[in-house]
């Protein structure tokens, strides 16, 4: 029996990356299911018009990319300039049918877990020549997930395609980007950094056509990573500086665009550089105080020992721990000026849905250099050895207690899988897609130019957007009227 228990404990770190990836398949099974329900709206219809109307006559892909790249043009001219973004707007799922719109949300959770997972192993392996796939695996996942579960809008960021396409993967794009930079800036081999340079120039010009705040975010990252390698005269400096260049160019290019005018033209006044700067730092420090909650707390004291294995034996003297700090700090709390600044707004919560995922990373890169600071000053630190080896037993007591503040503060009823779970046993779900599924009949039924539906009844939180209204004349009425190619659709409330 001894001789199993010394086994299993030897193993501790394997069973409990195995654990966190069934329980992460396990928390994400109600929301793949309830991605079922989903339905396109607002802009979903808007940006895709043209795209919708190439597959429904001639189901010929390169017709559709066509089209798209044609919608490009006009967006940029009339309404906003990120690029890149209108081309996944034009592509959203349901142009191929509308049975197929709820592989969003699966595009956008695999891309959330994939590049997370991509950037802790980059870290660990490039930057501290740590390669246990267990060990990665655990600090890639946990956060992830619960972040996912703790996501403020889960509908902005996983369910609706136009609201979560242009944050929600564009974050992730950038993890996957700023993993390819460590590559580049590590790579020994002349053929691994070309093809890494080919990879993270093309990211680089996808990020810069996104959202202002994740390119923004991308480009302060590729600066401090140039900086530092013009400050430590290291080969590389000029191949990050002419990412940073591109960067810059490609944001440009999406910034000086005509139809931004013609946007802000609708926006409240702007504070200006300085005034959103302060008021972008502000928000930070709210939220960061907000989000810092038992749940996440409870999250990162699980994590703690695991971070230590990576940095543990590392060279890296880790000097300056209020600095970092601050910089990271400060890059985190960059992410609310763009909108800030072009509306005085935040333009939805789709927005604190990234910041939300980024304070992740946050809180997570400062236990990581603490603990590193620590270590380097006054030694091992044991005790975290000694969790690391019994981590097994050490997860099951973390899971427990996690388990216990979930039940007592009543916290798992804001989950994103409770919630899903809740929609999808009331029926609720389900009767929301048989609403709408009525009203494709009459949308695709090409005998009748005006469409009057009744109003949706069923509105699972999740999944119920900005929906049609009775005029005619509004923006969402009239971009799904040209989508279905009829003269006017409305809803008509009942008495």
């Amino acid at each position: 029996m001894k001789e199993f228990l010394e086994k299993v404990k030897g193993k501790s770190s394997i069973i409990t990356a195995v654990t966190v990836c069934l329980l992460t398949i396990v928390s994400l099974i109600p929301i793949f299911i309830m991605a079922k329900y989903s339905m396109p709206a607002a802009d979903d219809y808007s940006y895709s018009i043209t795209s919708y109307h190439a597959w429904e006559e001639t189901h010929n892909i390169f017709a559709v990319f066509k089209s798209a790249f044609e919608k490009i043009g006009e967006t940029y001219n009339n309404w906003q300039g990120t690029f890149s973004a209108v081309l996944l707007f034009s592509l959203q799922p349901s142009v191929f049918g509308i049975e197929f719109y709820g592989i969003g949300t699966i595009i956008l959770v695999l891309a959330l877990l994939f590049s997370n997972w991509y950037l802790v192993k980059t870290i660990a392996k490039k930057c501290f020549n740590y390669s246990k796939n267990s060990l990665v695996l655990i600090l890639a996942l946990v956060p992830t997930a619960i972040s996912i579960q703790f996501v403020p809008d889960a509908r902005e960021s996983l369910f609706w395609w136009n609201g979560a396409s242009y944050y929600t993967l564009f974050y992730s794009i950038m993890l996957i980007a700023i993993g390819v930079m460590i590559r580049v800036i590590k790579s020994e081999k002349k053929k691994n950094t070309i093809i890494n340079m080919v990879g993270l120039i093309l990211l680089t010009i996808i990020i810069g056509g996104g959202n202002y705040p994740t390119a923004l975010i991308f480009i302060m990252m590729s600066f401090l990573a140039t900086a530092y390698l013009f400050i430590t005269k290291n080969n590389k400096k000029w191949s990050l500086l002419g990412v940073t260049l591109v960067g810059i160019i490609s944001l440009g290019i999406s910034m000086i665009a005509p139809g931004n005018g013609v946007r802000q033209s609708f926006c409240d006044d702007s504070l200006g550089a300085i005034g959103s700067i302060f008021k972008g730092i502000y928000l930070g420090v709210v939220h960061v105080e907000n989000w810092t909650t038992i749940p996440v707390i409870i999250t990162f004291v699980f994590l703690t020992p695991f971070i230590y294995q990576i940095i543990k034996k590392s060279e890296f003297k880790f000097k300056y721990p209020l600095i970092f700090t601050i910089i990271s700090f400060g890059v985190f709390a960059a992410q609310f000026v763009p909108p800030i600044y072009a509306m005085n707004n935040l333009g939805g919560s789709r927005l604190l849905d990234i910041i939300y995922y980024s304070f992740y990373w946050l809180i997570g890169l400062n236990i990581m250099y603490y603990l590193g600071w620590i270590k380097t000053r006054f030694g091992e630190i044991k005790l975290l050895d000694y969790i690391y080896e019994n981590c097994l037993i050490y997860g099951v007591i973390i899971l427990a207690l996690l388990g216990a503040v979930l039940i007592v503060n009543r916290n798992y009823k804001n989950l994103t899988s409770y919630v899903s779970i809740e929609s999808l046993n009331s029926g609720e779900a389900k009767e929301y897609y048989s609403e709408m599924l009525e009203r494709y009949k009459l949308y695709e039924d090409k005998n009748i130019d005006t469409v009057v539906v009744p109003e949706i009844k069923s509105k699972p939180k999740q999944l119920y957007g900005a929906d049609i209204t009775e005029d005619k004349e509004n923006w969402i009425n009239r971009a799904a009227a040209d989508y279905f190619g009829k003269k006017e659709i409305r809803i008509e409330k009942e008495d």
